[in-house]
C-alpha cells in the first residue's frame, strides 16, 4: 500500500497490518522522521554550504556537515601542513608531512624502500661498516691479548700444586681423570679457571682448578652462577 510519511511527504510502500499498529494513525517512513516529528532530535544548518540537517540526540553537535566534501574542505588546510614530493624509487606522487620532509630520501611504499635500500645492506656502503669478517676475527683475537695480558703470568709451580690438591679428580663431576693418552678423551685433565678469563679472572692460585675435558668444554666462560 502506497502512503506518504508523516514528517517528510515521501510516499513509499507499507503493509496494512503495519498502519494498525501505530496508535496515532501516522506513519513515518524512517526512524529519523519518526524521531523528528517527536522532536527527539534536531536540525543543524552545514557550516560550508547551509544545508539543513537533521542529527539524531546522541549526534547533536554544532561543528555538523551535510557530506564528507564539506568536511573536507573545513579540515583538509588543518591537517595538510606538509608538502607532496615525487618518490625517489617509482616517482609516484606521495604526501609527506611537515617532520618527514626533513629526511633525505622519500618513497611511497615498503615495496619502494626495500628495493632503494637493498644496497645498504651488505657491503661497505652499509651505514655501521666495521670491516667484515676479517676485521670481527682481528678484533677477537686483540682482546683475547688483552684479557691474557690482564690475567697476569701463569707459573708451573701453581699448575703443579692445583694438580696435586685435585688428588686426579674433577671438580664438577668427581671422576678420575687421564693426564696422559689421548687429549680429545672426555676424562683427559684440564687447566679449570674458576672465574673465566673473558669475565675478569686472573691465573693466580686461587684462580685455577683441575677438571675433566667434559665439564670444562660445558663450563665454557660461564661463572658458577650461571652454570648450576
Amino acid at each position: 500500500m502506497q502512503i506518504s510519511c508523516a514528517t517528510c511527504g515521501k510516499a513509499h510502500y507499507k503493509k496494512p497490518s503495519d498502519i494498525k499498529r501505530c496508535k496515532s494513525g501516522k506513519v513515518f517512513c524512517s526512524k529519523e522522521c519518526k524521531d523528528r516529528f517527536l522532536r527527539k532530535g534536531k536540525t543543524w544548518p552545514c557550516l560550508v554550504c547551509g544545508k539543513l540537517i537533521y542529527r539524531k540526540p546522541g549526534k547533536l553537535r554544532k561543528n555538523t556537515y551535510c557530506s564528507p566534501k564539506c568536511a573536507a574542505k573545513v579540515n583538509a588546510p588543518k591537517r595538510k601542513t606538509g608538502k607532496i614530493v615525487p618518490c625517489d624509487n617509482c616517482g609516484k606522487l606521495v604526501y609527506k608531512k611537515k617532520y618527514q620532509l626533513e629526511l633525505k630520501h622519500h618513497y611511497c611504499s615498503k615495496k619502494c624502500t626495500g628495493e632503494s635500500t637493498k644496497h645498504l645492506l651488505y657491503g661497505e656502503a652499509r651505514y655501521n661498516w666495521k670491516g667484515g669478517k676479517i676485521a670481527r676475527i682481528k678484533r677477537k683475537s686483540q682482546m683475547r691479548r688483552k684479557y691474557m695480558k690482564d690475567a697476569g703470568e701463569l707459573f708451573t709451580k701453581d699448575i703443579a700444586d692445583t694438580i696435586k690438591c685435585s688428588k686426579g679428580l674433577c671438580i664438577y663431576c668427581d671422576i678420575k681423570m687421564a693426564f696422559d693418552g689421548d687429549v680429545f678423551a672426555s676424562n683427559y685433565a684440564n687447566l679449570e679457571h674458576i672465574r673465566p678469563i673473558s669475565r675478569g679472572g686472573t691465573n693466580h692460585r686461587t684462580n685455577l682448578r683441575m677438571a675433566c675435558r667434559q665439564c670444562n668444554l660445558e663450563k665454557g666462560n660461564k661463572l658458577l652462577v650461571e652454570l648450576y
